[in-house]
């Protein structure tokens, strides 16, 4: 839809966007970090404490950019930092303690209220491939963006495991060799990955940009639950950037705008700008896919194909039903333009595969594709 360098130029306009959001907080700024260094703008943790007006979390993401600075921590034992790695303390302290991490022209150190030294050891960051981060502990600013299916805040536990880390390497490898220019642009967008347990789906948000969070379970992980998600939620990543200036010129309404609050939409749920989203993501899930069909890219393991198929056709009626949504006077003329794309690409995609859509029997599907449901409603 748009070139490698046209997506720089969004990437860039965010993390401008950013720069000033920072400069117009502290006019300073720029003497303490340095002002041509994008993976300053681009820490997952400094868009989320933006969001909230974290001062306290700001100055923290921006902890190992600045010779000087000081973060004041309460009543925990381990705390991450950005660039840093996990602070964690030789001997616990009550939990209802302070103490203070203090960076002096770059050496730090760990006191407590007294300004008597904390013994402590930093635990290194890990980095999954390039420079995509593997976050390994739970933050306060991400505990409340994990919603079970009665949409409460849930409990989660992040893990680490080499199985789900090789299966992801080999999820990017895929999408490198067969979907070139979607890797390259979710290459510069994806800085952290989490893969948790809980009762929790995969997502990404804006209020963490540039972060996929992984629900993983030992029954349903293997390349393909990962390229199809990362499709999925690197298309959210990719089209928040493509649209960080210009969410309200897509509709007539208010980006915000809630379906149940207009006319003919009473029983919709979410709102214009979300949907909208997911109409993107569609489109990339089954384009890719389509591409991967067309290529023949899991030749002679049956398994695979079947999987790949089973998971084509569950995108592609999603594919369907969210530009059906969008078939109302709701968008903008910017808006049908982008419309108008993802509806050729729909079609497209169905004139190559009519014999393939209404293959399968997908009714025991739920919200994430299984392929051991798949395999028990087509007897495979």
């Amino acid at each position: 839809m748009i070139t490698l360098n046209e997506y720089k130029e969004y990437v860039d306009n965010v993390i401008y966007s950013i720069k000033n959001i920072l400069y117009k907080k502290d006019p300073l700024i720029f003497d303490k970090i340095d002002f041509y260094n994008d993976d300053i703008f681009l820490e997952p943790l400094l868009f989320s404490a933006i969001i909230n007006n974290d001062n306290e979390n700001i100055e923290r993401s921006l902890m190992s950019y600045k010779s000087n600075s000081l973060i004041k921590i309460k009543g925990k034992n381990s705390i991450y930092i950005p660039n840093i790695g996990y602070i964690k303390l030789i001997n616990e302290i009550p939990i209802d303690s302070y103490f203070f991490i203090k960076k002096t022209n770059n050496i730090l150190s760990v006191t407590d209220t007294y300004e008597n030294c904390i013994q402590y050891k930093i635990e290194p960051i890990i980095y999954i491939l390039n420079d995509i981060e593997f976050l390994k502990e739970n933050d306060k600013l991400l505990e409340n963006l994990f919603i079970n299916k009665e949409e409460e805040v849930t409990h989660v536990d992040f893990i680490e495991n080499k199985f789900f880390e090789n299966k992801f390497k080999k999820a990017l490898k895929d999408l490198e060799k067969h979907s070139p220019l979607f890797y390259n642009q979710l290459m510069l967008s994806l800085k952290k990955v989490i893969f948790f347990k809980g009762d929790s789906y995969c997502f990404s948000t804006i209020k963490v940009h540039i972060t996929i969070f992984f629900y993983v379970n030992d029954n349903i992980i293997n390349e393909l639950f990962f390229i199809e998600h990362l499709l999925h939620e690197g298309g959210h990543i990719i089209f928040n950037n493509i649209t960080f200036d210009s969410k309200n010129e897509l509709f007539i309404f208010d980006y915000k705008t809630l379906f149940k609050d207009i006319e003919g939409f009473e029983k919709e749920h979410g709102d214009l700008y979300s949907r909208f989203h997911g109409i993107f993501t569609h489109y990339l899930i089954s384009s890719n896919f389509h591409n991967f069909l067309k290529k023949d890219v899991y030749k002679g393991d049956c398994d695979r194909i079947k999987e790949l198929e089973g998971r084509f056709c569950f995108d592609m009626n999603k594919y369907k039903i969210s530009l059906e949504l969008f078939s109302k006077d709701i968008l903008s003329e910017k808006g049908y333009e982008l419309y108008n794309i993802f509806l050729a690409k729909y079609h497209e995609i169905i004139n190559s595969n009519s014999n393939l859509i209404n293959k399968y029997n997908l009714d025991n599907q739920t919200y994430m594709f299984s392929f051991e449901k798949f395999c028990q409603s087509n007897l495979y």
